[in-house]
């Protein structure tokens, strides 16, 4: 008997490691048809979509890029490390949503790996930290010569930093040059951050009330490119900061800009909306409101108020629970 079975048992365990050596090959394979840059691509398609966004997936191939030894996908790990509980870092919402703990010594060894492969995105982490660490703030810095250099390599979050650098310097004319540069990259995170920086000047000392109008005027549109891009809050945001122009001289002026095509938001806003961001509707109820970009309505324009309140209360419960 013990020999029947354990014949019966033997040839079942041949048969099943045939089938797995078999079918091992097909399934590494298959996991393996996509480079590394092809997965880094599917994975902010993942992060930022707006029709199927995805931070599991998404993280999953950035893990996977990385594996298969992509440098730009390895500083993406990097940054997906110092990300989350309230800071404007990028990445911020997948951390969030997965809960990844911050891990400074393990994004500062992705950085210095990616950076050892030349990838401006890591050199740009090194230089981040650097100035996390440093005491003083000033050109001479290696975090100021690490973000320099990622700059000059094109890379918008070093191009972000440094300009943000610069409007801390008071040298206004290098931080909107830094600024253009990395907005014309179109990444959300970065557009998201410049617009916080842009928003109420910045904290920084300004000269008149119309540069103050300015610089809010470049942070809504940087909002609200954002959330076109795919960041959640970018068009709350837009909605907050245009907000506050809500006397009838505000609203000429708006009407005057020549900065900010409000024909172009309004349809910006319309497309946003079409996928439950509440931000966008309270903007569309608010160019209804004003006639910015589209005929005044009043009726239509506490329609967008309502159906604006419905859904963001609506996402906090889902996200908060009652």
């Amino acid at each position: 008997m013990f020999k029947e079975t354990f014949g019966r048992n033997m040839i079942a365990f041949v048969l099943v490691a045939v089938m797995i050596i078999s079918f091992a090959p097909f399934t590494y394979a298959a996991a393996s048809t996509d480079s590394g840059e092809e997965l880094l691509k599917k994975a902010m398609e993942y992060e930022y979509s707006l029709v199927s966004r995805d931070y599991s997936k998404a993280f999953s191939c950035y893990k996977q890029a990385a594996d298969l030894g992509y440098a730009d996908a390895i500083a993406e790990l990097g940054w997906i490390y110092i990300a989350g509980e309230g800071t404007l870092r990028p990445h911020n919402d997948l951390a969030d949503e997965l809960e990844i703990e911050q891990d400074e010594y393990k994004a500062y060894k992705l950085f210095r790996r990616a950076a050892d492969m030349n990838s401006p995105s890591g050199i740009a982490g090194l230089g981040y930290l650097e100035y996390q660490d440093s005491d003083e703030i000033n050109e001479n810095c290696e975090f100021f010569k690490l973000l320099e250099k990622a700059a000059s390599m094109g890379d918008p979050r070093a191009l972000m930093y440094l300009g943000d650098l610069f409007f801390y310097f008071g040298d206004n004319s290098k931080g909107v040059d830094c600024f253009t540069k990395a907005a014309a990259k179109k990444d959300p995170d970065v557009l998201y951050y410049m617009a916080f920086v842009y928003y109420d000047g910045g904290g920084y000392d300004l000269d008149s009330e119309k540069e103050m109008i300015h610089y809010n005027l470049l942070a809504f549109s940087y909002f609200l490119k954002s959330g076109e891009l795919g960041h959640l809050d970018g068009a709350n945001m837009a909605f907050n900061v245009i907000a506050q122009f809500d006397h009838p001289d505000d609203i000429k002026k708006l009407n005057r800009d020549k900065n900010v095509d409000f024909k172009k938001v309004f349809r910006t806003a319309s497309l946003l909306a079409s996928y439950d961001d509440y931000g966008a509707m309270y903007l569309l109820g608010y160019l209804y409101d004003y006639g910015l970009g589209v005929k005044k309505n009043a009726k239509t324009a506490k329609n967008w108020y309502d159906k604006a309140e419905a859904a963001s209360e609506a996402a906090y419960e889902a996200q908060y629970g009652n």
